[in-house]
């Protein structure tokens, strides 16, 4: 563990400096009862951990002073020169230098109450950089909040702010495009409950495994309403707005599982609007897929029974990808094995399917789309991300025209 504290150019009079309740019961009571010159000599009495100072020339001199006068010694081995601000106009080289000072791998305490006027700003920032790509090291934010001026000051921890930061970028990341960054463990349970069952939804979605994600959208609202009942989330509550309803959104849409070619549509739909073009046309893919065997299921009883018998005798979890893979196949070549060799439902769904105005039309979308997905998965060698992404929203228009707004594989009175 090291300490990390920016110095200042305060030398009075001791005040009198105490925890607040959380930082007592973690690290007692101070020593001298807490009358103190300032932060300084406070860290170096009440811990032993390495202290690392970010100072000026004229910060160091005061504080050697200080701690001649508090200690007898000027502890002048602790102001390393590598952490002297030589400019403190450079604000680039500023947030270089403290960034350096907390980029080992060790755990720190950091102490921002004194530094002359922006720096403290600056390490601020320095600190939220950081902790967005790695928290864990971050152990506490050290403040002494000014009770009675110069007299009496109390030590709080600013940690939790920091981890506000976190969340509300979380949340942000989340509700632009599904990602959820990997921060950390959060200190707070509550926070640390949002982030575990985003990234179990983030992981669903991108997976496209939407089959069973309804548990994680409803863990997620859970999570949400726990947190708005918290009264300093004040800093999060518009992006918790977004997350929140987005997320009712995505139960809207789960609650077509009844009707899966739908379910994979809209789902398709918001995943191309948020840029995962591989995700989306492979969901559309299947739509195609659970529409064609969803119809077959309609066109004559002896058609559904064959279906659920097949379905029914077939172990594994590949059984719904084989039904839907097989009836998207059938509409798009009218030949070859339907699931089993059953001539009397192979007659009756290619009659059926002879009957359909546009059907050729219709089998030449399943083809471009198809194509579209295959393209993609392999390296979308065939053309540009542009084009693609042009030709994915033609098809998912498509698909609206043939399987929504016409209902073209209904079965007619």
């Amino acid at each position: 563990m090291k300490i990390v504290t920016v110095v200042g150019m305060l030398n009075k009079e001791k005040a009198n400096y105490g925890y607040d309740d959380q930082l007592k019961e973690k690290f007692g009571e101070l020593k001298k009862s807490g009358y103190y010159t300032n932060m300084l000599p406070l860290l170096i009495d009440n811990f032993d951990y390495e202290i690392v100072p970010i100072f000026t020339e004229k910060a160091k001199n005061v504080q050697i002073s200080v701690l001649k006068n508090e200690f007898g010694t000027d502890y002048s081995h602790i102001f390393d020169g590598k952490y002297l601000i030589d400019d403190e106009k450079n604000y680039y080289d500023i947030l270089s230098l403290i960034n350096e000072a907390i980029t080992e791998d060790n755990e720190y305490i950091i102490d921002l109450t004194h530094g002359f006027r922006h720096i403290p700003i600056l390490a601020t920032i320095a600190l939220i950089t950081h902790n967005i790509s790695n928290s864990s090291n971050i152990k506490h934010i050290l403040f002494a909040k000014e009770i009675k001026h110069e007299k009496e000051y109390e030590i709080i921890d600013l940690k939790e702010y920091l981890e506000l930061a976190n969340m509300s970028y979380m949340l942000a990341s989340f509700a632009d495009n599904y990602t959820v960054s990997k921060i950390g463990k959060f200190t707070n349970e509550s926070f640390q409950a949002l982030s575990n069952s985003l990234s179990n939804l983030s992981n669903k979605i991108l997976s496209n495994s939407i089959k069973d994600i309804n548990e994680s959208l409803k863990m997620t609202i859970d999570n949400i309403n726990v947190i708005k009942n918290d009264r300093k989330i004040s800093a999060l509550r518009h992006n918790l707005a977004k997350v929140e309803e987005h997320i009712k959104e995505l139960q809207e849409i789960s609650k077509c599982e009844y009707l899966k070619s739908r379910q994979s549509y809209e789902f398709s739909e918001l995943l191309g609007k948020k840029g995962y073009l591989l995700n989306a046309i492979t969901l559309l893919f299947e739509a195609i897929g659970y529409y064609c065997l969803e119809k077959f299921k309609l066109i004559d009883k002896s058609v559904k029974e064959h279906i659920e018998l097949y379905s029914k005798e077939q172990k594994g979890q590949k059984i719904t990808y084989e039904l839907t893979n097989n009836s998207r196949k059938f509409v798009k070549k009218l030949k070859g094995i339907y699931l089993v060799k059953n001539e009397n439902v192979k007659k009756i769904i290619i009659d059926f399917l002879n009957s359909k105005e546009n059907i050729e039309q219709f089998r030449e979308f399943i083809i471009k789309a198809e194509d579209l997905r295959n393209d993609l998965a392999h390296g979308n060698n065939g053309e540009s991300i542009e084009d693609a992404n042009l030709e994915f929203k033609n098809l998912l228009d498509q698909y609206k025209e043939f399987c929504i707004d016409n209902d073209i594989l209904a079965k007619r009175q």
